[in-house]
């Protein structure tokens, strides 16, 4: 099917999405990644009443100017807690109206692999409102990406798998009909949801 000019896949692939702004928006070379990570969080304070985590927010700028805003949330995340992450990041280069889910199963960082939680994903699409984007479209966002790093260094070798989802331009009525959908994955508390946002932009274009 067409929608906005993109090919939307509907059938979960085997691709691998790679990790297209590594090198650029962030290293690309693993041991200096770790570092930058590792010192932004040793940074960072965590919430004594913290408690169990069901959502974070989070900026998706380069990190020389976000890694360590974006500490400050991934503190808080015990990675024993969790089974999955839903991540959810605004689409800058398509216009939608609608969420699109990934039709790949794997998602590449410099620090390893995530898996996709393609059962999910397979759940989803079958919904009304959601369609999968093609692998231009998922490789050319950076919204979802920037959070990829922290996810992957935060949960390391713990099992976790990955549902990224990118969200178009949606008004009030549909942002009430997607938190109904999504309802019951927040209600699972093996579930964690990080919302990619950045509350500003200050150039002009943004205006």
């Amino acid at each position: 099917a067409e929608y906005m000019g993109l090919l939307l896949i509907m059938e979960i692939s085997k691709e691998k999405r790679r990790a297209t702004h590594a090198g650029s928006w962030y290293e690309d070379d693993p041991d200096t990644l770790k570092s930058q990570i590792d010192a932004s969080l040793k940074a960072a304070t965590k919430q004594s009443n913290s408690g169990l985590i069901k959502l974070l927010i989070g900026p998706h700028a380069g990190y020389t100017f976000c890694l360590k805003t974006a500490a400050w949330a991934y503190k808080n995340v015990d990675p024993s807690k969790y089974k999955r992450v839903i991540l959810l990041g605004p689409s800058h280069h398509v216009p939608l109206n609608c969420c699109v889910l990934s039709k790949c199963a794997i998602y590449e960082t410099p620090l390893g692999d995530i898996e996709i939680d393609t059962g999910i994903v397979e759940e989803l699409a079958k919904v009304k409102g959601f369609k999968m984007m093609n692998i231009h479209m998922d490789e050319q966002e950076h919204s979802l990406e920037m959070h990829l790093p922290l996810i992957k260094y935060i949960f390391g070798s713990t099992p976790i798998k990955l549902v990224p989802l990118m969200v178009g331009n949606i008004d009030f009525s549909h942002e009430q009909y997607y938190g109904e959908i999504l309802k019951k994955y927040m209600e699972n508390n093996e579930t964690l949801f990080v919302a990619s946002s950045n509350f500003c932009h200050w150039c002009a274009i943004f205006y």
